[in-house]
């Protein structure tokens, strides 16, 4: 059989490697010059630099990579590793942990805080479906004195640029679902307890997070399969086969293949499709919004800003609302006695910010961090401003009627499957693009055409279902929260 790839990031280079192991053509098209989508790294004058923090959480990823790729990759351990949020002058551990939050909160704000989470548990065999908004989900899980003295509805909207009143409860169900672990019970016996949990193991490669996308891809090329890069597609049929038209090098050429495997953004795929879609699938897919992403690389000349390797603030007074120091994640990061920080803003493709200069953003940036006492702009050597589309799926309230629309017109057809990340709409980590490429690529390898839709079908309702089991879950798994 013969498979097409739309994309070469983790998700498609995981599937169109597991594809090619079982003895399938696979080709995979790239729309820029290196594989790797959000994981790639960008290196100058001796500092790397991901896009953003990108770890590795627990034995499942570990366990689907040793499949792919055998004992190839060099992954350093972290032990104990924690993430910050940063908000009235504090460090709290994220995922906010019980002992280490109450050590950081002001005692005179002890009384009001159990009292809201005896409230919430009392109240918690209320039916949770009623609740349709993030902000709702949160007050129910914690109070409200938690919710606005954490300013959680402020880096909610921050990070989405729309009220915590107009995102969806699904997203406070991924990323925040350890605060249904806050009760008065467990605050009480955290209080006389031991010391605070450490955070769980994370393993990351120590030369920058794109080592493990090269690394598939390489593979990937040593076993027979086909890259072409700065192919980007531009229209896909279906008639017995399907045929994907793309520009590579300012020429129009085709691909004919068996089965289209999409990872590209759901909206791009839906619209390219021929015969165009009905009405109302446009109507959705025009209705899907990401947030763009801008990061200010920072090199700089001092042996260490902080002592963290991500940082969360959740107030609005910051322009920004995160900040990745990579020398804290490995020494290899970054020349000796000097560190680096990745600067991340998001905004919509229309934001007033997008369109600003390079120095403007600098200059915002660096004003807010000198405000703060993080560092000074006579410590930074050099610097550079990326901005990427699509970032993060935009979890409004209508977005899953959306979805559901979109994924009933693309489950008609029996050669083509959106996955990933972007091709299911899903703010999912790399943990998850891995394993979900593996997975879907066994499935396609030995099952027979006249039982894919069964398995297309399958992920489509999986994405859709995916908060309500998350909801019945009791564990964290704090890949969820990056």
């Amino acid at each position: 059989m013969k498979f097409i790839v739309l994309g070469g990031g983790l998700t498609g280079l995981s599937c169109a490697l597991t594809l090619r192991k079982n003895g399938h053509e696979v080709v995979i098209l790239e729309k820029e010059q290196e594989t790797g989508g959000l994981t790639r790294c960008v290196r100058m004058d001796g500092y790397t630099f991901d896009l953003g923090p990108h770890f590795l959480f627990g034995k499942p990823v570990l366990q689907a990579l040793c499949e792919l790729l055998g004992n190839t990759l060099n992954l350093k351990t972290l032990n104990s590793f924690l993430g910050k949020m940063y908000f009235r002058k504090r460090y709290f551990n994220f995922p906010f942990q019980p002992k280490d939050f109450l050590f950081n909160l002001e005692r005179s704000r002890l009384p009001g805080v159990f009292f809201d989470l005896a409230i919430k548990g009392i109240m918690s065999k209320v039916n949770s479906d009623s609740i349709e908004c993030v902000e709702d989900w949160v007050i129910s899980s914690v109070g409200k004195r938690i919710y606005d003295y954490t300013y959680l509805g402020e880096y909610i909207s921050k990070l989405y640029g729309i009220s915590p009143r107009l995102v969806s409860k699904d997203w406070g169900v991924q990323k925040l679902k350890f605060l249904r672990n806050m009760n008065p019970f467990t605050l009480g016996m955290k209080i006389f307890g031991g010391a605070a949990k450490a955070g769980r193991i994370i393993n990351y490669p120590p030369f920058g997070i794109d080592a493990i996308s090269k690394q598939l891809a390489k593979s990937f090329l040593e076993i027979g399969g086909k890259i072409i890069p700065g192919a980007k597609a531009t229209a896909v049929s279906i008639d017995k086969d399907v045929l994907v038209g793309y520009i590579s090098e300012g020429k129009e050429s085709s691909l004919k293949g068996d089965l289209l495997i999409s990872t590209i953004p759901l909206d791009e795929l839906t619209r390219m499709i021929t015969p165009g879609p009905r009405e109302d699938v446009l109507k959705a897919v025009a209705s899907l919004r990401y947030r763009n992403l801008i990061t200010l690389l920072l090199c700089v000349n001092k042996e260490q800003v902080t002592k963290y390797g991500c940082i969360y603030f959740s107030e609005k007074r910051f322009p920004f609302k995160r900040i990745t120091e990579f020398t804290n994640l490995s020494e290899k990061m970054a020349p000796k006695d000097k560190t680096s920080l990745c600067v991340e803003i998001t905004c919509f493709k229309d934001d007033e910010i997008l369109k600003r200069d390079d120095k403007s953003i600098y200059d915002l940036v660096l004003t807010s961090l000198e405000q703060e006492g993080f560092l000074q702009k006579t410590e930074i050597e050099t610097y550079k401003v990326l901005r990427i589309p699509n970032a993060y799926p935009v979890y409004d309230l209508p977005y899953y009627k959306n979805l559901q629309t979109i994924f009933d017109y693309l489950s008609t057809f029996n050669g083509i499957v959106s996955i990933g990340r972007q091709g299911l709409f899903s703010y999912n980590t790399m943990g998850n693009s891995i394993r979900s490429g593996l997975s879907i690529g066994k499935e396609l390898s030995i099952t027979d055409p006249s039982g894919w839709r069964k398995i297309i079908q399958a992920r489509y309702q999986g994405r859709l279902e995916k908060y309500h089991h998350a909801l019945r879950r009791a564990d964290l798994r704090l890949e969820d929260v990056h």
